[in-house]
């Protein structure tokens, strides 16, 4: 059998050229290859969840940092924590799931609370780094206004005095104040006849941003005494 010499033509040359410069423009912007540590990225947000708290930014010591700049977060270390990245799977004849995607990412916490443990919304920033979402602007507190709702003689940290005047407490906040809020609220009330016959009143405070958004902090329940029995 006689073999078959397959050449080039002279007019297939350009198209042969163009080819071999399109290989080696692909080759060169190839996804595959890493990129450098700095490279921005598209920002997008995610579903994770935290088997355990995630623990809050800390401040250390008062100096400026090493760096050029005198920036607040010059002096701040995020919290980490490492944890398993969901989306939800939606289905034709069944309600929608939380499924794992099989992987679990570093997530830092820059805000100055931590954050409890379940499920959350981070961001994966320009950088690649995945953040702890929430609202916009610093959730830290210069100046916080305290709105009270004295119930008793109460016990415990911010407990009222006395069960206060007969008129209104005129305490305003509205979330243009630039200030955080605080913000005491009954949460259950209790008396038990076979009991020592004490009406008690529960309540806890509740801590919220500046821009009024985020609740920053719950704090644990405090019991205030509202009447007691007389004696005859």
């Amino acid at each position: 059998m006689a073999k078959q010499l397959i050449t080039i033509a002279e007019e297939d040359l350009p198209i042969l050229k163009e080819m071999i410069r399109g290989f080696k423009q692909f080759r060169k912007n190839s996804p595959f290859q890493p990129q450098p540590k700095n490279t921005l990225q598209s920002a997008d947000s995610y579903i994770l969840y935290a088997h355990e708290e995630i623990p809050a930014a800390e401040q250390h010591g008062t100096g400026t940092g090493t760096g050029t700049g005198t920036g607040p977060g010059e002096n701040w270390e995020p919290g980490t924590l490492e944890c398993e990245v969901y989306k939800i799977v939606e289905f034709e004849s069944d309600p929608p799931e939380l499924v794992p995607q099989g992987f679990a990412k570093i997530v830092y916490n820059i805000k100055p609370t931590p954050v409890p443990k379940g499920f959350f919304i981070a961001n994966k920033d320009k950088y690649g780094r995945w953040v702890v979402g929430g609202s916009e602007g610093s959730q830290e507190c210069e100046n916080t206004v305290t709105l009270d709702n004295p119930v008793g003689t109460g016990s415990g940290s911010a407990a009222p005095s006395d069960e206060g005047g007969e008129e209104p407490i005129q305490t305003e906040w509205t979330n243009e104040d630039g200030n955080c809020v605080e913000l005491l609220l009954q949460t259950r009330t209790l008396y038990k006849e076979d009991g020592d016959e004490i009406l008690y009143a529960f309540r806890r405070l509740f801590k919220f941003s500046a821009d009024g958004k985020t609740l920053l902090s719950i704090g644990p329940e405090v019991r205030d005494t509202v009447d007691v029995p007389e004696s005859c």
